[in-house]
């Protein structure tokens, strides 16, 4: 997941913390969260009680869960929890769409190869894309 993102043109951070340090606006949300050590979805809001969190499940859904459930899920033995974060780098805002059919098929499938050994994450990376994508539209 971590090369995928690299070549479309992201700064790949991957940092273990715990529950205060995300809570503590300390992360740029949409982020990636790893839940129950086997399975990743993106936390794309908390909210502004800081006792919900929004999250984009791939597998399921959109999905609300209240601080205690969201933690007894991404918390490890040592009360910590992966998050990893996409920066859209300089490469990223040079990437453009070329305007006949063929190249974007072209560009299309360099996307896919690039996300196909990582296919079991492959929907959580969409997710957290498409939400990178949003939050740039919605503040620019």
């Amino acid at each position: 997941m971590r090369d995928a993102a690299e070549k479309l043109g992201y700064d790949v951070s991957v940092t273990k913390m715990s529950w205060k340090t995300l809570n503590n606006d300390n992360i740029k949300l949409p982020c990636i969260i790893h839940l129950r050590q086997n399975h990743f979805v993106v936390l794309y809001s908390i909210g502004v009680d800081k006792k919900k969190l929004f999250i984009s499940d791939p597998a399921i859904g959109l999905l609300t869960y209240d601080e205690g459930t969201f933690c007894n899920l991404w918390l490890d033995d040592s009360n910590c929890g992966l998050v990893v974060s996409l920066k859209p780098t300089p490469r990223f805002w040079s990437i453009t769409l070329k305007t006949n059919s063929n190249a974007k098929q072209t560009q299309i499938k360099e996307i896919v190869n690039l996300i196909k050994p990582y296919k079991c994450h492959r929907n959580c990376f969409i997710n957290a894309k498409l939400h990178i994508y949003r939050e740039i539209w919605c503040y620019s």
